[in-house]
């Protein structure tokens, strides 16, 4: 019984390790899982795109807008929306396309970061369109997410 209790004692850290990794995936999911909000948050493919959309950002041409998050954060006091892309192309060429097109339209990234699982792009505080992910996709659909400022902002 002796050697029970100590086997036992040995196994409390080696829990603690495992519940404390347990816990650091679950917060950081969004790290391991890329998200596919968007389209669980979209009734439909095809929904128009909001009224306050930039209109001179470049889409991505066989991109499916789905819908928006209100109010994601804010930028120099304006709160901005992100609004979710779709496409059935492979993420490569969806980032091929828009590192060939983002600057012709005044969009020239002032950041640009590979996660591993996504390529993020920052854009200049001048500019409506406030940052943009193209989620990696080993599989289709591939997701897009642009931070976009409502008008007047």
């Amino acid at each position: 019984m002796r050697a029970f209790a100590a086997n036992r004692h040995e196994l409390v850290p080696v829990l603690a390790i495992v519940v404390l990794l347990a816990v650091l995936v679950v917060a950081n999911r969004h790290v391991f899982i890329p998200p596919h909000g968007g389209a669980a948050r979209a009734a439909e493919s095809g929904v128009p795109l909001p009224k306050t959309w930039p209109k001179t950002y470049p889409m991505y041409p066989k991109a499916a807008y789905l819908g928006r998050d209100t109010a994601q954060g804010q930028v120099n006091g304006h709160w901005y929306y992100k609004a979710w892309f779709e496409t059935q192309d492979d993420s490569t060429a969806v980032i091929d396309w828009y590192n060939r097109h983002l600057s012709a339209a005044g969009y020239k990234p002032i950041a640009t970061t590979n996660t591993g699982y996504s390529e993020k792009y920052a854009f200049a505080s001048g500019k409506r369109a406030v940052d943009m992910e193209i989620f990696i996709a080993h599989s289709h659909p591939t997701d897009i997410s642009v931070d976009f400022l409502p008008r007047g902002a």
